[in-house]
């Protein structure tokens, strides 16, 4: 299918201007508009949503992750997280493990499980990670 439902095109719109809405409340300059692009594919996947829990500043901490590992779904087995290379100012993601910086490639690492300590660290800011969520033919892919 080389042309979106109109229901897709009808949400892209949506989501435009609320964009756009929040850019100006932000005080965020507005996106100049594309060129016409190449034509895109699109496939119709279906995720039921299950009905999000109220959270507020005055939550729990578990109630908080509970609600961040419902929107950023991935693997529990590893994360990924930033790194920076204090003499080069070179910075990055890695999976996180148990030999930060091993010298021998050929040794098999030990991934780091993506615990609620972990995302308890992520929200209070004193670690930046990154999740590896599984896609349709699960692949993985990065996302920070």
């Amino acid at each position: 299918m080389d042309e979106a439902p109109d229901d897709v095109r009808v949400e892209l719109e949506r989501l435009r201007r609320e964009n756009a809405q929040l850019r100006k409340l932000a005080g965020i300059p507005p996106v100049p508009p594309k060129e016409a692009a190449e034509p895109v594919s699109y496939e119709r996947l279906e995720f039921p949503a299950p009905p999000l829990p109220t959270v507020t500043n005055q939550s729990a901490a578990q109630d908080k992750i509970a609600l961040f590992r419902t929107l950023f779904r991935g693997r529990d087995d590893v994360y990924a997280q930033f790194w920076v290379n204090e003499r080069t100012g070179k910075q990055g993601y890695s999976p996180a493990s148990q030999e930060r910086w091993s010298s021998t490639r050929s040794r098999p690492r030990t991934y780091l499980p993506l615990t609620d300590q972990v995302l308890q660290e992520h929200l209070e800011g004193t670690k930046t990670i990154g999740v590896f969520p599984l896609l349709k033919d699960h692949t993985c892919w990065f996302l920070a």
